[in-house]
């Protein structure tokens, strides 16, 4: 369960980069959009980003509890 928190919450490991872990992050985020939800419904979109969110959230606790 820890490799697939880790895996989560350091977005496959794009987080851990040693030089810009944070733009590389965000280029594999616009990328995965545009390939999975730019046909999606503008009324779906608040539902699925909080979603994902609490997902986020509820891992990156998950990861802090064992550090």
């Amino acid at each position: 369960m820890k490799l697939i928190t880790e895996c989560i919450v350091t977005v496959f490991y794009i987080g851990r980069l040693p030089i810009a872990p944070g733009t590389w992050a965000s280029m594999a985020a616009t990328f995965c959009w545009f390939i999975f939800f730019r046909n999606l419904d503008a009324s779906i979109l608040p539902i699925l980003i909080s979603i994902i969110f609490f997902i986020g959230l509820f891992f990156t606790h998950r990861l802090l509890k064992t550090i």
